[in-house]
């Protein structure tokens, strides 16, 4: 079929360079990131208290071990604790998923009250993992905001790896830009283009 096995060997290199890419993604630290530059919020302030609606903004949520739900954020009262806002979303100490809609290119959550290890772990839409990023632990009355951008591939999914009742909120995310379709003329042009070419390499 490939007329010997050096011309096979040479045929196959690029599918496997090209199933041997590795994930990257970059860690994002600050809100003010240029990569979440016009990102979609999802800051949960007009959210009811209760078990959350699993879709805000065709974004799901799905808790692992137990429903997620919006809770009134009980450090608020404290004058010595950072205020996140009167309503955050919580995993009540069990893992979740957050689950988008449409690709995504880059993202940012905050998080308050970390006491033990949390890891944001980013997969696109195959289920390969492309980065992990985490919170810094042992901070109770910390807020930080943590996130991945240029990613090797579209996100799909973000697991939340905890066993920590935590507190987040400010849900940032950027949409992968739509594909710009192209005019039917133009098609059409570039057939008649091809079959005069065909016609000359024959006459």
């Amino acid at each position: 079929m490939f007329g010997s096995k050096r011309n096979a060997k040479y045929f196959l290199l690029p599918l496997l360079l090209l199933g041997a890419q590795a994930a990257y993604s970059t860690p994002i630290t600050s809100v003010d990131d240029p990569r979440l530059d016009g990102a979609a919020l999802i800051a949960f302030s007009e959210v009811a208290v209760g078990s959350l609606d699993p879709v805000i903004n065709g974004v799901e949520f799905i808790g692992v071990n137990a429903p997620v739900e919006v809770i009134f954020n009980d450090f608020f009262g404290n004058q010595d604790a950072p205020q996140l806002g009167n309503r955050t979303f919580s995993t009540d100490g069990t893992p979740f998923d957050i689950l988008f809609d449409l690709p995504v290119t880059a993202f940012g959550l905050e998080a308050f009250a970390v006491n033990s290890e949390t890891i944001l772990e980013a997969y696109d839409e195959l289920d390969n993992l492309l980065g992990t990023v985490s919170y810094p632990a042992d901070d109770r009355f910390g807020v930080h905001f943590r996130g991945l951008g240029e990613l090797s591939s579209s996100l799909s999914r973000i697991h939340v790896n905890t066993n920590d009742s935590i507190y987040f909120d400010n849900l940032y995310f950027t949409r992968e830009a739509a594909a710009v379709p192209i005019p039917a003329s133009v098609w059409l042009v570039g057939v008649a283009t091809g079959i005069l070419l065909i016609l000359r390499k024959h006459n």
